[in-house]
């Protein structure tokens, strides 16, 4: 099948308006990425659900599920991503995107702020916090075994926050959504949908972490966190010029800092925890709009 045919057949099922421009092209794009992306979703969960009945009775935790049931659902944007990629761009994009992904020689600022935004902000709120209870200790101070605590956040990142989702998200769905839209409003669209894709998982392991009397406003608050972060991984994305490479070093700090190194124990005070990172994301994104003057552009 062509490329034009597929627009077209991507165009009847998403019922977009048929036109030529650039913004309509992204419009299709980023809609096709959103399909594939949910059928991946909708395999991972199927072989999940599988894995589940037939070793129920060998795994008895959520914790010796947790690879099983969750590397499917996380391969989904990848997956999508790379398919879009050779559909749209043939061999051409693939090395569109490999040139980014490799993108590496960008100032040692921009390595500073994607590695250090996610741990350094969140810190600083949490010891805010901290003088007015103990609750709020960063875990890595309470924790006993903080060696441990500190392997687990760096693997965890590195795997599952890096290469496993932005290749499809900031490497296809953020890529096609710039085309014809301010950092803002891609992040603010990548951001809601990224948040809402991470429903599964922590609806799964909620009673695990206490968080099942808490579900409603902590799947809120896991919208209005990765939303915000999102915005930032947009703007690192533009500031570096297209640095896939950055953008994941960043989703990987992320992801390893805030769930693992510095998080709170369980159930009420994890909430909490949750609302501060999201505080945090925001406070950064008002702070750079504010030094900015109004704007997440780069100024000319």
């Amino acid at each position: 099948m062509s490329k034009q045919r597929c627009f077209l057949k991507i165009n009847q099922v998403f019922n977009f308006p048929m036109r030529t421009d650039e913004h309509a092209l992204a419009q299709t794009k980023a809609g096709a990425f959103l399909f594939l992306t949910g059928l991946s979703d909708l395999l991972g969960r199927r072989l999940s659900l599988w894995f589940t009945l037939q070793h129920a009775r060998e795994c008895r935790t959520v914790q010796r599920l947790w690879t099983a049931v969750v590397l499917p659902y996380f391969l989904g944007p990848t997956v999508a991503g790379l398919i879009m990629t050779g559909i749209m761009g043939g061999w051409a994009g693939f090395r569109r995107l490999r040139d980014r992904l490799f993108k590496w020689r960008v100032g040692p600022q921009w390595y500073a702020v994607a590695l250090l935004s996610a741990p350094l902000a969140v810190t600083l709120l949490l010891v805010g916090f901290s003088l007015f209870s103990s609750i709020f200790l960063p875990g890595i101070i309470t924790a006993a075994d903080k060696i441990t605590l500190l392997m687990t956040g760096i693997v965890t990142g590195v795997l599952f926050g890096g290469p496993m989702e932005e290749l499809g998200w900031t490497g296809f769905a953020v890529a096609c959504l710039r085309q014809g839209n301010s950092i803002m409003t891609t992040g603010l669209i990548v951001g809601v949908l990224h948040g809402l894709w991470h429903f599964p998982p922590k609806i799964l392991i909620s009673p695990t972490l206490g968080l099942t009397p808490f579900m409603a406003i902590d799947l809120l608050t896991a919208i209005l966190n990765l939303t915000a972060w999102r915005i930032l991984m947009v703007w690192i994305y533009e500031r570096t010029d297209g640095s896939l490479l950055l953008t994941m070093l960043m989703h990987a700090s992320l992801t390893g800092n805030t769930l693992f190194i510095l998080a709170l124990a369980t159930g009420g005070q994890l909430v909490l925890y949750n609302l501060a990172v999201a505080a945090a994301a925001w406070l950064l994104v008002v702070a750079i709009i504010t030094a900015n003057k109004g704007s997440l552009e780069a100024r000319k």
